[in-house]
């Protein structure tokens, strides 16, 4: 199975897994959204995380809801390579 991104657990939490309504609710256009789960819109690594430019919605749309995400939720876990 694959691991949710943050883009996926937000979307859930916010917006009952609907990307439209989780652009409709940051009032950007459905693509921007999309985009962020789209390797070819992203830089290398970042494919399914929000950019930070975004988040401060987030935060306010989850406040308002009474509902606040774990910060590790924002955030793209990465891979223990072995090495830290």
């Amino acid at each position: 199975m694959t691991p949710k991104t943050p883009l996926d657990t937000i979307t859930d939490l916010l917006a009952s897994g609907n990307r439209s309504e989780l652009a409709r609710l940051l009032n950007v256009e459905r693509s921007t959204v999309s985009g962020w789960a789209n390797p070819k819109r992203r830089a290398r690594g970042m494919c399914g995380t929000i950019p930070e430019k975004y988040i401060p919605g987030i935060l306010e749309i989850a406040g308002s809801r009474d509902v606040l995400p774990e910060i590790r939720n924002l955030l793209l876990a990465r891979r223990s390579n072995g090495n830290g």
